[in-house]
């Protein structure tokens, strides 16, 4: 049965938003670097006419070197150009369009569509880099070379990417995530649930980049704009869907729905509470906490020089935050011990984990912040190390800058 209500002009406030909105999409879509190759699109046709226009715009008018970047690429001074080139002609576009017609209108129709356009354009990419993890092409496996290079030199991207190309099941699972809301996307009476699914999988997408700063964090933000656009288009339908058409609840479930997620909230929260400890990585470490080169080690006066096929010299002392003393032997296996300290008669106790006996270590320190002396006996030998503090802490992987661009 056709629909014969007559249709009511939007205002002219929600009129213009509207064009600004689909206007910049379409702008957008058609001019955004495409993710494969292996379809046509007007962006590979388009690019190298936007690449110059930032060219221009970044050299001589923003001041940016010659050297930046100004292609269409993820992450570069071009794109965030070419982002400011497009919201401009949205501008332009609307208010021209705007003074020419000022007669009252309605867009549902032209939303419906706006509105398939942009679940279908989500569903796309969530569809490429859905099979990307399907098929392990997005997490491959860890190289050669990055297997051996050691953890505190590996920058924050690589090693995320790293970590989950180790594993096949959890790519998978990742991609069948973004394939199934993809899938929902694409039919009217499942989409506020894609919408749903596609929002959360985008906002966890957006906050590993944006944190481990990963060089799609423009373009990634832009999916998930979209997908929360989406949802609030459906915003009543999934609203229907949730929670049904009841518009009564009863107070009294009510009020015992909230003491009861207010004791839930305590009760997890008060581990937290107790310690007074709301950032670990701030919390107090024990004295003398870090990493220790050891150039210099002693055993029953015998200075053991630093060869990789010595299986007793340490080549490194570790102070863990809880209170372990571990040596990295030659070659570079760990052995933990308990560790005490007192600072007041400069000795440190290092409890056997098997036979759980301690024995006494006398340290110095002439210097603050210099190399550290201790003597003592481990086993039925006299130890002496000397340990060279290393600046752990600004290693690429815990000092690495965040970026908004890739260009150096």
């Amino acid at each position: 049965m056709q629909d014969t209500r007559p249709s009511v002009a939007w205002p002219p406030v929600r009129t213009v938003f509207f064009r600004f909105g689909a206007l910049l999409f379409l702008l957008l879509i058609l001019t955004l670097p495409w993710p494969q190759d292996s379809l046509p699109h007007p962006a590979n046709w388009l690019a190298p006419l936007f690449a110059k226009w930032n060219g221009y715009t970044g050299f001589y008018i923003l001041g940016l070197p010659a050297t930046a970047t100004f292609k269409l690429a993820s992450d570069t001074p071009g794109l965030y150009i070419h982002l400011l080139h497009c919201f401009l002609l949205a501008v332009i576009a609307t208010l021209s369009w705007s003074l020419v017609d000022r007669k009252p209108r309605n867009y549902d129709k032209a939303r419906c569509w706006l509105i398939n356009l942009a679940a279908f354009y989500l569903a796309m990419h969530l569809f490429m880099y859905g099979w990307n993890k399907v098929f392990k092409w997005q997490f491959y496996q860890p190289e050669p070379n990055t297997l051996y290079t050691p953890l505190a030199d590996t920058y924050p991207d690589l090693l995320y990417w790293s970590t989950m190309g180790i594993s096949h099941s959890y790519s998978i699972f990742l991609g069948i995530a973004e394939v199934l809301a993809a899938v929902l996307l694409c039919f009217r009476s499942t989409r506020p649930g894609g919408a749903l699914l596609a929002l959360t999988i985008m906002a966890n997408v957006v906050a590993v980049n944006f944190s481990f700063s990963i060089s799609v964090k423009v373009y990634s933000f832009l999916l998930l704009l979209l997908a929360a656009w989406l949802c609030y288009a459906e915003r009543r339908r999934w609203w229907h869907a949730l929670f049904g058409s009841r518009t009564l609840i009863n107070k009294r479930r009510m009020l015992l729905r909230l003491v009861l997620f207010g004791a839930i909230i305590l009760f997890t929260l008060f581990p937290y509470l107790k310690s007074g400890v709301y950032n670990d990585d701030a919390a107090p470490r024990p004295a003398f906490h870090g990493a220790y080169d050891v150039p210099v080690f002693i055993v029953n006066q015998d200075t053991l020089l630093p060869l990789t096929t010595d299986q007793f010299r340490w080549r490194r002392v570790f102070i863990h935050r809880q209170n372990y003393f571990v040596t990295q032997l030659m070659d570079d296996q760990m052995q933990d011990y308990g560790f005490r300290c007192d600072t007041v008669t400069h000795e440190w106790w290092l409890q056997d984990p098997e036979t759980g006996e301690e024995k006494v270590f006398a340290y110095s320190q002439p210097e603050a912040n210099g190399p550290l002396f201790i003597s003592g006996v481990l086993g039925t030998d006299t130890i002496t190390a000397m340990l060279q503090p290393l600046d752990w802490k600004n290693k690429p992987l815990l000092h690495s800058p965040f970026t908004w661009t890739i260009d150096p």
